[in-house]
């Protein structure tokens, strides 16, 4: 087994423990991992991946179980700590503050989800009348039309979104264009297609339409020679743009 092979093993298994209810048995051992990194690398964490199927199969998908929510969170509040002395009390008063501060604020229902308002198309013919917006925003991610930022499944094709219209009825939709030529990147350990992790390339061209509800899986998307390999955006909760 080579490098690249025992990289894609890990990380990959790691990911259908994440991700899914079902446990596959990771059969790499300590052995084979120590003669390719060395055996100055076989320390406590590399062993405890070892548990990870009895986890799985006692816990579910391991996303449920994570500290990593919570590990993330503290970086909050450490922010909160403006001073050495009594840390828990300046914790305590400055989520008090926020709290405050939050009953004071227009709800969450009362602000409009489409951002960035512009004229810069592309725009059906047979929408023209229909306001033009950058970004969507979501309970779990923004929805945007910026490069770089907007690729996303839909009709179970990769697409890249190109604008967000809103017509005169109220109704949101998005023009894009979608890739023609899309395949696994790798098949070992498995089908790369099974974890949503593709090869895709040959932008149609064209400009096609969909509702906002049909923008499913956000994509993160990384040039690969002359092709592009797409990723699903585990964690999508990015917060609200101005």
């Amino acid at each position: 087994m080579s490098t690249w092979q025992l990289h894609i093993l890990l990380t990959r298994t790691a990911q259908i423990y994440l991700e899914l209810h079902f446990c596959v048995e990771l059969h790499t051992k300590k052995a084979l991992f120590g003669a390719i990194y060395s055996n100055s690398l076989l320390v406590y964490n590399v062993h405890s991946l070892l548990h990870l199927p009895q986890d799985v199969r006692k816990y579910g998908a391991l996303d449920s179980v994570s500290a990593f929510p919570f590990e993330s969170f503290l970086g909050q509040l450490k922010k909160k700590v403006r001073r050495p002395q009594n840390p828990v009390a300046q914790i305590v008063n400055r989520v008090h503050e926020e709290l405050r501060h939050s009953e004071a604020t227009v709800p969450i229902d009362d602000i409009h989800p489409l951002k960035k308002l512009h004229r810069n198309g592309p725009l059906p013919s047979d929408m023209s009348t229909c306001e033009q917006y950058s970004h969507y925003l979501r309970s779990d991610t923004v929805v945007s039309c910026t490069e770089g930022n907007n690729c996303f499944e839909i009709f179970g094709n990769v697409a890249l979104i190109r604008n967000i219209l809103l017509t005169q009825c109220g109704k949101i939709f998005v023009v894009y264009d979608s890739f023609e030529l899309s395949g696994p990147f790798f098949t070992y350990p498995l089908d790369s297609a099974c974890l949503g992790i593709r090869k895709v390339s040959k932008l149609t061209g064209l400009m096609h339409v969909a509702s906002i509800d049909h923008v499913t899986q956000k994509l993160v998307i990384l040039p690969f020679q002359d092709d592009f390999v797409v990723l699903p955006l585990l964690h999508c909760n990015e917060g609200s743009v101005l």
